[in-house]
């Protein structure tokens, strides 16, 4: 048995709170508070950190008998831009008694756990050193539940566990399930988050099929919908199933969006359809992992915020 504690840093998360879990660990770091006061004076009124503004600066170089010569740098006309990637402060360390062996800790235990707890605070979480991209949720709830650090020890108790139950193949692809679906909210056209949120449901039917939770659907798209809620016990919705199965192929096989183009006004249902897709995935991940809680029964089309 793997005896060897294993930790990384990681960022941004506002809770202060230690949370203990079976296996493991996470930390915040001794200034946290004057952290999330910083992070949060940056932060949009809309509730997401947006990237820094860059700039570029040019120099010329001159080469004389004395050596290089630079000249005073010189802004480029027009190169003000959100900058592409960006860091943020460490807020936490994570630490984990038993990872697996012969892993890079980033690749296998840190990324699940890291992108687990992204799934319960509805943020966007990344190891020291590694960048972000786009607008991260900070104050704004991305999730229809409330989560307490009782209820973050449980979940990641029961989900590690259930986690390293699994194979290779499927640890890797569920924790990019996971990662996929923090990067959601990112996005700031609904399709965007639409075709983030049915990739993150297809990854999780291709795990329940590998896991021969459900049966092949092959390439009946409706099908899945219905069999992975039912397996799961997630409540069906037959009116909304049809909704997102529609704009899936449109939005997919004909690059329409609700019967126009990709960025043009829709009807609110649209709206509403393409919502409910992402918290009926909130369902069937706790479901798929292991954690018994009523939240997985709460009808998802309905607006509101539940318990985990």
């Amino acid at each position: 048995m793997n005896t060897e504690l294993a930790s990384d840093k990681f960022g941004f998360l506002v809770i202060q709170e230690e949370i203990d879990f079976a296996g493991g660990m996470v930390s915040p770091v001794s200034n946290l508070a004057e952290l999330v006061l910083e992070i949060k004076r940056m932060t949009n009124p809309d509730g997401y950190l947006y990237p820094p503004i860059q700039q570029t600066w040019r120099e010329k170089l001159a080469f004389t008998p004395e050596g290089i010569q630079r000249s005073e740098k010189e802004l480029v006309e027009g190169s003000r831009r959100e900058a592409l990637l960006f860091t943020l402060p460490t807020s936490h360390v994570i630490s984990v008694c038993s990872p697996l062996p012969n892993e890079d800790f980033r690749d296998s235990d840190g990324a699940f756990l890291l992108y687990a707890l992204a799934y319960l605070y509805g943020t966007r979480l990344q190891f020291e050193g590694w960048f972000f991209d786009m607008r991260i949720p900070i104050t704004t709830n991305t999730n229809d539940f409330a989560v307490s650090s009782q209820t973050a020890s449980a979940f990641l108790s029961s989900a590690y566990s259930t986690w390293r139950g699994w194979s290779d193949t499927t640890r890797v692809q569920f924790a990019n399930v996971l990662y996929m679906n923090s990067r959601s909210p990112s996005y700031e056209w609904l399709w965007e988050r639409f075709a983030i949120d049915y990739m993150v449901f297809d990854g999780l039917y291709k795990t329940a099929k590998d896991l021969r939770k459900v049966g092949d659907c092959g390439h009946r798209h409706r099908q899945r919908l219905d069999n992975m809620c039912t397996r799961f016990g997630v409540p069906a919705n037959s009116d909304e199933f049809d909704r997102i199965y529609g704009l899936r192929n449109e939005l997919f096989h004909e690059t329409l969006w609700a019967g126009g183009q990709p960025g043009r006004r829709s009807e609110i249902v649209t709206f509403y359809s393409a919502l409910y897709l992402r918290w009926m995935n909130l369902r069937l991940i706790p479901s798929m992992l292991g954690y018994k809680t009523e939240y997985i029964g709460t009808p998802w089309w309905q607006l509101g915020s539940f318990v985990l």
